[in-house]
C-alpha cells in the first residue's frame, strides 16, 4: 500500500511540476503581450503625431499655393503690361 501511495504522490508531484512550468510559460506570454501592446500604443501615438503634422503641412501648403498663384498671376500681368508698354513706346506712342 505504501508503494501505491508513493507512486500516487510521484504522479501528483509530476503534474504539479508540469503545471508550474505551464504557469511560467503563461507568465512569459503575458509579458510579451504586454510589451507588444505598449509598443502598439507608442506606434499609435507616433502615427497620431505624424498625422497632425501632415494636416498642418497640408493647410500651410494650400495657403502658400494660393499666395504663389496670386504672385504668379501678378508677375505675368506685369510682364504683359511691360511688353505692351514697350511695344507702344517702340511704335512711337
Amino acid at each position: 500500500m505504501a508503494d501505491i501511495d508513493e507512486s500516487r504522490l510521484d504522479r501528483i508531484e509530476t503534474k504539479l511540476d508540469k503545471m508550474a512550468e505551464a504557469l511560467i510559460v503563461l507568465v512569459r506570454i503575458e509579458e510579451r503581450t504586454s510589451t507588444l501592446f505598449k509598443r502598439l500604443d507608442a506606434s499609435d501615438a507616433r502615427m497620431n503625431g505624424i498625422s497632425t503634422r501632415l494636416t498642418d503641412l497640408e493647410k500651410t501648403s494650400d495657403r502658400r499655393g494660393v499666395t504663389f498663384g496670386l504672385v504668379d498671376r501678378l508677375f505675368w500681368i506685369a510682364v504683359t503690361a511691360a511688353v505692351g508698354i514697350g511695344a507702344w513706346w517702340i511704335r512711337g506712342g
